[in-house]
């Protein structure tokens, strides 16, 4: 869902309101419409110029006071008009040029539907696609087979390489979409591919233009995976265990 914005007399407008203007600007309202290289830009930006008390709301961690709601929700607004301007290229002075309630009437959304769910991931619900098709060409997210005990092995077929690439991108940055592009191209390739780190960079540079609920999805994906491991570990800890006080009993 994106709104497509023109800016008159140095205000935003929606092209509805203005369709005699030929510049236009699109404002991603969810993650089907955000790119993983807007998520980026938006992400750090918060990170940089928003309190820590404001990342905390965003991340469902905290609620600000409210007897100092209406103080800090101008301040919020100035955060969120910034991160809007940031992503679409819009000058933020076409936003805050507007009275106040109007630029509720896009932080509102633009909060609610995209900035929330990127620091809160657990509200994307995975839709649990397959692959996943771009310029043409099908990419395939990482395989599950049966584990032979009624349950699904993740990233069954990974190589050692893609496994351990994959995972240190993953915990290699504090902003964690700053190389969730590359992790696609290492996990997601066509059918019967090979992983090979230097198309998987190249790749990866396309791919910053992939929506970011793509992104989310090959997350859930390697979440099931380590929640599996740790699971499977908890197993054999747990058998171990019951084995040192079998010897301590005898």
């Amino acid at each position: 869902m994106k709104l497509t914005l023109t800016i008159n007399n140095g205000k935003v407008t929606t092209f509805a309101e203005c369709k005699e203007i030929t510049e236009r600007y699109d404002l991603p309202l969810d993650l089907e419409s955000l790119t993983i290289e807007q998520a980026q830009k938006l992400y750090n930006y918060i990170n940089t110029n928003a309190s820590e008390e404001y990342r905390a709301f965003m991340a469902g961690i905290d609620a600000p006071d409210r007897k100092t709601w209406s103080s800090k929700l101008k301040e919020y607004t100035a955060i969120v008009c910034g991160a809007m301007a940031e992503v679409t290229g819009i000058p933020v002075e076409a936003f805050t040029s507007l009275t106040f309630s109007q630029q509720r009437a896009y932080c509102d959304t633009f909060e609610l539907r995209v900035i929330r769910p990127l620091y809160m991931v657990g509200l994307y619900e995975p839709k649990g696609i397959k692959s996943f098709e771009w310029e043409g060409v099908e990419y395939h997210l990482p395989k599950m087979t049966a584990d032979g005990f009624g349950g699904l092995l993740p990233m069954s077929e990974e190589t050692a390489e893609s496994w351990a690439e994959s995972n240190d991108l993953h915990i290699a940055s504090e902003n964690p979409y700053e190389y969730i592009a590359l992790i696609i191209a290492i996990l997601c390739r066509p059918e019967g591919e090979a992983y090979n780190e230097l198309i998987a960079r190249q790749r990866a540079e396309v791919f910053k233009q992939l929506p970011v609920y793509i992104a989310f999805e090959v997350f859930f994906c390697k979440l099931l995976q380590q929640t599996t491991i740790a699971s499977l570990t908890g197993v054999y800890l747990g058998a171990i265990a019951k084995g040192e006080q079998a010897k301590g009993v005898a």
